[in-house]
């Protein structure tokens, strides 16, 4: 009824136009011979030409957020593709509001609006993924490991910074929703490597990274597959000067001139609360990084109206890594019977000391010698099934999701000695450290210390989801 109306409204005002626009175009092509209206055909053909690139992703990418119900921000592939991202958060960090940490120069994990990345969680494709963590230190959280997460297998980020009723709780700060390649949206029997090649002028070694995209549709285009594959490796290596924090001294001076701690409570001392280090160490820290992921995704058209998706996504994090330190511990050494022979203090900071022998124990420092095997990965499998009627529309998600690893060993070997050894902090970001004896002086060491230990997490999450929408008709009257 309500077309009808718009028929006999509309229908007189074309039929006055179209008479207009022919009778004047047949006058012209009267007046114009036969090669010049051939020529002014083929310009109105070519009248328009459109460039769809990186300017279209932006154009895309506003328009989400202008007819988004929330407060959110976007990033389509063509924008990411724009920076040397190798990773979901680095991608995201183009983002306002979005802080970034880094982890041996590459981004992990991302906060929300100043919120730590404990406090936002990570959707992919709209729900929960699963992660893990490799340090042996870290406990588990809500935050997700990014550098599992290459930025080639992402369509869009959407950061949601505020929520609605249909989406799961426990983000303070803001959602993220990863969402993957669509086949139907990429050219079909296509495929694309991408190569590079990185230096570390620390490690000394070359890195391989490879990427892969393949998509196919068949030839009644209503069965489409995308997959994805991609291998990163990095050498990483960090020379570090360590400082384990300072605590107030007190100190007196004996008859030779030495500083001698004192650590009776509530007698007088010749120097009091001096701010004294704990210790530190001249650490060298080497990792071996393997990262290899693949998805795959497949949509079936089964009618006009139901439409499947699948989703499956692996990623695999090989981090194993060792780390090297040569100890100070005069905290250690003054409360084992050490004196100081020589110091200087400067604003009431100890900032130069040299030691002696400890008394009461038989070393006063040590050397360490840690080796890590650690690993960690996630699973993605999500089904969605999408009726689109005419009054109605309901969607129907399954899938399953699962993070683990870390350290799965940890081994510790500690060797200790008792020498005269002196620190020196008095240089700006910079720690002067001198032993009596050669580390590489095998009788003068003895082991001091050795362990074993491992951390294992694992986060698996199941869901099962389904919406129904109600499509809105808005009629137009006509008196």
């Amino acid at each position: 009824m309500v077309m009808k109306r718009i028929c006999h409204l509309f229908l007189p005002l074309l039929l006055l136009c179209i008479p207009l626009s022919y009778s004047k175009a047949g006058q012209e092509a009267q007046n114009e011979p036969l090669n010049q209206t051939s020529s002014k055909a083929l310009e109105d053909d070519l009248s328009r030409i459109e460039i769809r690139a990186f300017h279209d992703s932006v154009v895309k990418s506003l328009n989400i957020k202008r007819f988004s119900d929330q407060v959110s921000d976007s990033i389509s592939a063509q924008e990411i593709g724009k920076f040397p991202d190798k990773n979901v958060a680095e991608a995201l960090q183009r983002i306002t509001g979005i802080s970034l940490s880094r982890v041996q120069g590459e981004g992990e994990r991302i906060g929300v609006r100043g919120t730590t990345p404990e406090q936002n969680r990570t959707y992919l494709n709209g729900q929960y993924l699963a992660s893990a963590d490799w340090w042996i230190s870290s406990l588990p959280s809500r935050g997700f490991n990014f550098t599992l997460l290459p930025a080639d297998i992402v369509s869009s980020l959407e950061v949601y910074k505020t929520p609605k009723a249909n989406q799961d709780e426990g983000s303070l700060g803001g959602a993220i929703n990863i969402k993957t390649l669509d086949p139907f949206f990429s050219d079909p029997g296509v495929l694309a490597i991408t190569s590079q090649m990185q230096y570390n002028d620390l490690s000394q070694k070359y890195d391989p990274q490879l990427s892969a995209v393949y998509s196919w549709i068949n030839e009644q285009r209503d069965f489409a597959l995308l997959f994805t594959v991609n291998h990163h490796s990095r050498s990483l290596r960090r020379d570090g000067l360590e400082s384990w924090g300072w605590h107030e001294r007190n100190y007196n001076l004996d008859d030779a001139g030495q500083l001698i701690s004192n650590t009776q409570v509530n007698q007088p001392s010749d120097f009091q609360n001096i701010w004294s280090p704990g210790g530190g160490g001249s650490a060298v820290f080497q990792q071996d990084r393997a990262l290899s992921s693949f998805t795959t995704s497949a949509t079936y058209h089964i009618d006009e109206q139901w439409t499947l998706r699948s989703h499956l996504l692996h990623s695999q994090l090989n981090a194993d890594n060792s780390n090297q330190n040569f100890l100070w511990q005069p905290g250690k050494a003054l409360d084992a019977g050490s004196s100081i022979s020589n110091f200087q203090i400067m604003d009431n900071t100890l900032t130069y000391a040299s030691l002696t022998p400890a008394q009461s124990q038989p070393f006063s420092t040590s050397m360490e010698a840690i080796w890590r095997k650690a690993q960690i990965q996630t699973q993605s499998i999500h089904l969605d099934l999408l009726y689109t009627g005419p009054w109605w529309q309901a969607q129907y998600q399954v899938g399953y999701t699962h993070g683990s690893g870390g350290t799965s060993e940890d081994n510790t070997a500690q060797f200790a000695a008792n020498t005269h050894y002196s620190f020196d902090t008095r240089e700006y970001k910079n720690i002067k450290t001198q032993y009596d004896i050669s580390p590489l002086d095998p009788q003068k060491w003895f082991i001091s210390e050795a362990r074993s230990d491992s951390q294992d997490g694992n986060d698996t999450g199941y869901f099962y989801k389904k919406t129904f929408l109600e499509i809105s008709h808005s009629n137009t009257f006509i008196p």
